[in-house]
């Protein structure tokens, strides 16, 4: 049976935002994951590009993070290329778009300390790629005592590229 993003129990404030850009009902994948993701437990979704699996992992954990809060993130998600960093970003950006929540994507190829600049303010949630974090916390620039949730985004291509 379809469930709803309203029954996987998301938040208004996602909901709204849903509505706007269209997201109408959850895609299998998502309708795995979330009640997994809801009642604590940890997930390993595999399913073909495109078919939601941002979404399945970022929905439910905005809800869990609820309202902005603290300096140092509680939300890490871990990609492994710039690109990739970006796209999630912009993902969180738009779904968080009537949440205060903040977001912060970071990465290889650009001077650290412009992003050591963009956390300096706090953020809930932080997109990067493992050398950059190790570059930020080395510098103490991001700290990760509050750290609730940690997503591994494409596991499998980061452990091909060494990670």
């Amino acid at each position: 049976m379809k469930q709803t993003f309203e029954e996987l129990k998301i938040s208004k404030v996602i909901l709204k935002t849903l509505d706007e850009i269209g997201f109408v009902e959850p895609t299998p994948i998502q309708q795995k994951a979330i009640p997994k993701i809801n009642s604590g437990a940890n997930v390993v979704g595999v399913a073909q590009t495109g078919t939601g699996k941002t979404a399945a992992y970022l929905l439910p954990l905005f809800t869990k993070l609820k309202k902005a809060e603290g300096l140092a993130p509680r939300l890490l998600v871990l990609v492994p290329t710039r690109e990739l960093s970006i796209q999630v970003g912009e993902d969180v950006e738009e779904l968080t778009t009537y949440s205060d929540l903040r977001c912060a994507a970071v990465f290889g190829g650009i001077g650290w300390t412009k992003h050591a600049a963009l956390l300096e303010p706090g953020v809930d949630i932080l997109i990067a790629t493992p050398g950059r974090l190790w570059d930020l916390y080395r510098a103490g620039a991001v700290s990760l005592k509050k750290l609730k949730y940690l997503v591994i985004d494409e596991a499998d291509r980061m452990l091909d590229m060494g990670f």
